[in-house]
């Protein structure tokens, strides 16, 4: 997320010193920003995948987190970028409208993704990656790709953010950031695409709400997190979509992951 944040801030506000452009040329240098910001995170992301393929779990999330603190560290030490004093003056870009426009674009991919054979593929290897490379499935290969798909979307996620505030910094992007969307991802449903986003809005709004509480804020917040561990270990929404993200009858691929050549198609249900 903080590549992202950086390369689309570095092409909007130093490439093309985006408060002082036309109008009409805003809109396309700041979508080429969030492009870059993706791209290169997703590069660095097949980086990072390469040598963390053997990891699985919790330990691939620490090598993760430990990675982001690397990137930390380095983006303090370069000053034409304001080193730790981060960048001011970034175009304010970023709506709300805009968030929405691409978490919406983001959910109706990723669905599409997952029930198609490349996403059978990554379930699979999520489920039982010995079994999956027993059936001939690239592990290798779909990790990586696996990698790259969520380090570019952190990325745009990145750039969003950066041209929402305005201004950014390599703290903005600590460990406890990337510890508190683990405990979003974990506490809405690893295995749902709408849990992810269930747990980010209620664990973001619950602070505000406990507010009132004072000091014993955090202690109340702490306390709701392991109660939903404890009786719902699987996040709020399990392995379950929300309505509007559940896949209707027709829209599942049924070609085989792995058709062998010359073999014939299988006729469908609707064929028959």
């Amino acid at each position: 997320m903080s590549l992202g944040a950086y390369g689309a801030a570095i092409i909007t506000t130093m490439v093309f010193d985006g408060k002082n452009i036309p109008v009409l040329a805003q809109t396309p240098v700041f979508l080429l920003g969030l492009l870059v910001g993706g791209c290169v995170a997703a590069f660095v992301g097949a980086l990072i995948g390469l040598p963390s393929l053997k990891l699985k779990g919790d330990y691939l999330a620490i090598v993760t987190l430990a990675f982001g603190e690397i990137v930390r560290a380095i983006l303090r030490l370069i000053k034409p970028i304001g080193a730790a004093r981060g960048m001011i003056g970034i175009p304010n870009y970023s709506t709300l409208a805009w968030i929405l426009l691409f978490m919406t674009l983001t959910l109706y991919l990723l669905k599409n993704l997952i029930y198609s054979p490349y996403g059978r593929a990554f379930i699979a290897i999520r489920d039982n990656e010995i079994a999956a490379d027993v059936m001939g499935i690239d592990t290798t290969k779909y990790k990586i790709t696996s990698f790259c798909i969520a380090a570019f979307i952190a990325g745009v996620a990145g750039g969003l953010y950066a041209h929402l505030l305005a201004f950014i910094q390599p703290d903005s992007f600590s460990f406890v950031k990337s510890s508190d969307f683990l405990v979003f991802m974990y506490a809405g449903g690893s295995g749902s695409l709408t849990g992810s986003i269930v747990g980010a809005a209620l664990l973001t709004v619950l602070p505000e709400v406990l507010r009132f509480l004072s000091e014993w804020r955090i202690a109340v917040y702490a306390a709701v997190l392991v109660v939903v561990m404890l009786y719902r270990s699987d996040g709020l929404v399990g392995g379950k979509e929300l309505p509007f993200m559940r896949i209707r009858r027709g829209e599942l691929y049924e070609e085989p992951l792995f058709a062998r050549k010359g073999a014939k198609k299988r006729p469908s249900a609707q064929d028959r």
